[in-house]
């Protein structure tokens, strides 16, 4: 759908229940996001040893992006990259979260709706990957301490 020349998605969930109100805010959570290291591989490190030169994190979800600088720390064959930075995204819908909207979409409409990953050196894209979904135990609040997997995803560009 768009509105004024936007691409809109709209979520729907259908509850039948006596109090579905309350069903629905149930399923609300605050969530936070960071990404305390990457790790790449000696001809990227190569790329960071200038006193100048940049390395960040971008993760684009629905259309919105989150930068996080990362700090090198270089190896004899690989370099990690770390940031203290964490982003509170608020109050999210946790069904918008568990499964990927853009299974439900085709062609132009999927295009940006599965999170991306994109490793940036001095501002150009250097690897590029989507983020799988997050296994996070929905029915408790207790903090996740890794996505595990996702560093391997992202690819040379």
């Amino acid at each position: 759908m768009r509105v004024d020349g936007k691409r809109v998605l709209i979520h729907l969930s259908v509850v039948f229940q006596e109090d579905a109100l309350n069903a629905l805010t149930a399923k609300i959570k605050s969530i936070s996001l960071r990404f305390p290291s990457v790790t790449v591989t000696q001809d990227l490190a190569e790329q960071l040893l200038s006193p100048s030169a940049a390395a960040e994190l971008r993760w684009t979800r629905y259309g919105r992006s989150y930068n996080v600088p990362l700090a090198a720390k270089h190896g004899s064959v690989t370099a990690l990259l770390s940031s203290r930075v964490a982003y509170d995204l608020g109050p999210e819908f946790e069904d918008a979260w568990k499964s990927a909207a853009s299974g439900v979409f085709s062609g132009e409409d999927s295009k940006g709706l599965s999170p991306k990953l994109d490793l940036l050196i001095n501002g150009k894209v250097v690897g590029t990957g989507v983020m799988p979904p997050p296994p996070v135990p929905w029915d408790r609040s207790t903090p996740l301490c890794g996505f595990g997997g996702s560093s391997s995803s992202l690819g040379n560009q």
